[in-house]
């Protein structure tokens, strides 16, 4: 009986927790350069970058549709690949020996509370399965941690409804 009790104690604290960080609204929106009219050659990839880290952020923060309730707003300024530091060499059908710096995926965010800002990289490391998917994992990951340091802070830099 004990054991039960402990058990549904453990339960509804976690409950607890996570609805605790759950209360922290957080809008995530891209910043489209000022294109002049012309077309944006990368607003594409942000939007899609955009929709992965709603999803990712969803799963433990309320994402809310406007910046105006949220406590946290998050804007996709980019993504695209960067070197990792590292090389892989393979060798061609005629034995030459070819060397390549391995690139990874990687999203740009800016995460803003108030008159704080933060830039946050989220990366997928070369040859990942859906790259672009797993580096907003990543920045959503990082976006969480964060708030769940300062979640505090965020509630009470909540304006009044």
């Amino acid at each position: 009986m004990k054991k039960l009790t402990a058990l549904a104690l453990a339960v509804l604290f976690s409950a607890v927790a996570s609805q605790a960080q759950k209360s922290i609204r957080v809008f995530v929106t891209t910043v489209a350069p000022d294109a002049g009219g012309f077309v944006d050659p990368d607003a594409k990839q942000r939007t899609d970058s955009v929709k992965d880290v709603k999803g990712m952020l969803a799963r433990k923060l309320s994402v809310v549709d406007s910046a105006d309730s949220a406590d946290v707003i998050v804007a996709v300024v980019g993504r695209g690949g960067e070197t990792t530091g590292s090389a892989t060499s393979t060798t061609d059908n005629l034995g030459r020996v070819h060397t390549n710096p391995d690139v990874g995926a990687t999203v740009h965010v800016v995460l803003k509370a108030g008159d704080f800002t933060e830039e946050i990289a989220g990366h997928c490391p070369p040859a990942g399965l859906r790259p672009w998917s797993m580096a907003a994992f990543d920045a959503a990951f990082q976006i969480e941690k964060w708030t769940k340091a300062n979640e505090a802070k965020l509630l009470s830099m909540r304006k009044p409804n």
